[in-house]
């Protein structure tokens, strides 16, 4: 990205196609709908510039709803905050599913294209980039971390860039999966003090960990999706 001032950016292209997965012709970025001349293929790599607020989305832009699957089945609702409690198991165990609702609640509105798209320039970072991620903290601080095991980190070092609409499914089940198998090792483990049988850290920290993990990347999802959405929509 070439910066030009406060309000006008360039934005240049690998080839002929946009420097995210998304795939469309348009970039929605900080409310400016950004769109590219010479589209031809064959044609030389031509720069973006911004021509004014979004009010709607070109026809290029258009994209289908979410299809039935799995995402279809995810409780969207707004949770209230965990009742305060003295016992702390059953508080940091609320907080972690209450932080867990919050994480996938980022994920409503947006279709696979929206999904994938990195909707904040020049970060190569989406939600499901972000779903990928999270699948491999649940497993690293408790699936694997708790419960022991073979501890297998499957998108390595490409989990937050990664993910494609034709894997949406395909990461939603396996962060799915992960969360259950973190609930079967918490509570297989005695006590807060207790430690996981992989990495041995106490239960107790791991919890807080993971309750910090899910903070910080809702917060980054947040935003994301209002970027990929071109709108805040609450």
């Amino acid at each position: 990205m070439i910066s030009m001032g406060p309000s006008i950016r360039i934005y240049r292209w690998r080839g002929d196609r946009r420097t995210d997965p998304g795939g469309c012709a348009c970039l929605h970025v900080a409310g400016r709908a950004l769109s590219r001349a010479g589209r031809g293929p064959g044609s030389a790599p031509a720069p973006v510039v911004a021509v004014g607020p979004v009010v709607g989305r070109c026809e290029e832009c258009y994209e289908e709803p979410m299809p039935p699957g799995i995402v279809a089945d995810l409780d969207f609702s707004k949770w209230d905050e965990p009742e305060p409690t003295t016992d702390l198991r059953r508080c940091l165990e609320q907080w972690l599913r209450y932080q867990r609702h919050e994480f996938i609640r980022k994920l409503r509105d947006l279709t696979p294209e929206g999904l994938v798209r990195w909707s904040v320039p020049p970060l190569e970072l989406s939600v499901l980039g972000l779903v990928r991620h999270m699948t491999q903290m649940e497993h690293v601080y408790l699936g694997w971390g708790l419960g022991g095991g073979k501890r297998n980190l499957i998108y390595g070092d490409d989990d937050y860039a990664g993910g494609t609409v034709a894997t949406v499914e395909a990461d939603l089940s396996a962060y799915l999966a992960e969360i259950e198998r973190a609930d079967r090792a918490i509570a297989a483990i005695p006590s807060l003090e207790s430690p996981g049988t992989g990495h041995g850290r106490p239960l107790a920290a791991s919890l807080v960990k993971m309750i910090d993990e899910y903070a910080l990347h809702s917060g980054q999802a947040h935003m994301l999706r209002f970027a990929a959405l071109g709108e805040i929509v609450r």
